[in-house]
């Protein structure tokens, strides 16, 4: 088995059935929002290393 393939694929939320959605426990972020956020905690931690 190639090792990618175990990886899932991107759903969006509007494929997902019912049942499942109902199920889903944590929210479903936007990659878009994710990348802002490691970007904000990525600087953070670059100027507090650059202080010491």
């Amino acid at each position: 088995m190639r090792p990618d393939a175990t990886l899932a694929r991107r759903t969006s939320r509007s494929e997902i059935g019912e049942e499942r959605k109902r199920r889903l426990t944590s929210p479903v972020v936007p990659e878009s929002a994710l990348k802002a956020t490691l970007g904000i905690l990525e600087r953070t931690v670059r100027r507090r290393l650059a202080e010491r």
